[in-house]
């Protein structure tokens, strides 16, 4: 902390990322480090991707107080608090490939594994959206961002010992281009937007219109600080193969433009407690008040 380099105001620039997976919510709640490894995301993502169903308890994984992590942890020797948060992620090195969860090909490795289908990349894209407007922090595990597919197995030397080169080839087909199309703006939001770096979230709860139609919605919110306004971001999750049409309670009347790919503007009226949109399938949509 008395590195110059390393310090930011009221917190360290540092993250100390522990693994514990027994006990993730411990390790941020009763130890120093900042941050922690945990796979809640990464299970229901792929639980959901798997068997194609919608969970609302994804919603409450995108915000990890909600499933009991702390905000801050306060050092009881020295008095020094400061902020935690989990890395989020659904891929990692000890997992297949996130796009193999949405089918496989029969094509396979020298261990057996098949690869992932990446006819089938677009499934992928509301989970990519989720993580960017996610709390705590996004983690991409290599080639993510361009639809990797290799298989893992689940148990065996074949884990750690077996070499799976990126095939850079997927930055340029078509899956890989709107994949990273997709990524760089999002990763562009997340660093400009000061509600996804924030900690205010808001899931509609037991809007049942919405798990219907396959979606979820939530809200990021930072207040004002530093002389910068309130910030209101709204986010719809469409996980289903149709276009959904659903209400979503926006906060403040205006016009709410769509910033993933500018789609449309959506009108909300004054004294109206919300509006219909309409999200894409397998995709979302980001509204700010333009």
């Amino acid at each position: 902390m008395g590195i110059t380099r390393f310090q930011a105001p009221g917190r360290s620039r540092i993250i100390q990322c522990a693994e514990h997976l027994p006990d993730p919510i411990g390790i941020v709640s009763q130890t120093y480090p900042n941050c922690c490894w945990q796979n809640g995301l990464l299970a229901r993502a792929r639980d959901m991707a798997r068997w194609g169903h919608v969970d609302q308890r994804i919603a409450h994984l995108l915000d990890p107080q909600l499933v009991g992590y702390p905000a801050d942890y306060t050092n009881p020797a020295t008095g020094d608090t400061f902020p935690v948060a989990p890395s989020q992620y659904v891929e990692s090195h000890d997992h297949r490939r996130f796009v193999n969860e949405f089918g496989q090909l029969g094509q396979r490795d020298l261990l057996g594994e098949a690869y992932g289908n990446r006819d089938l990349f677009y499934r992928e894209q509301p989970y990519i959206i989720g993580l960017y407007t996610a709390k705590g922090i996004p983690m991409l595990w290599q080639g993510q961002e361009f639809g990797e597919n290799w298989g893992v197995p689940g148990w065996g030397v074949g884990r750690n010992l077996f070499e799976r080169p990126l095939h850079w080839e997927y930055f340029h087909d078509q899956a890989g281009k709107a994949l990273v199309r997709l990524h760089r703006i999002l990763g562009a939001r997340r660093r400009t937007r000061r509600a996804l770096n924030a900690r205010g979230y808001l899931y509609y709860l037991n809007l049942q219109e919405h798990l219907d139609q396959g979606v979820v919605a939530y809200r990021r919110e930072a207040e004002p600080a530093s002389g910068q306004p309130a910030e209101r971001l709204v986010v719809a999750l469409n996980f289903s193969g149709r276009e959904a049409d659903v209400w979503i309670p926006f906060p403040f009347a205006g016009r709410w433009a769509e910033r993933i790919d500018g789609r449309e503007s959506v009108q909300v009226a004054p004294g109206s407690d919300g509006a219909r949109v309409r999200v894409p399938a397998n995709y979302g949509a980001v509204y700010e008040l333009a």
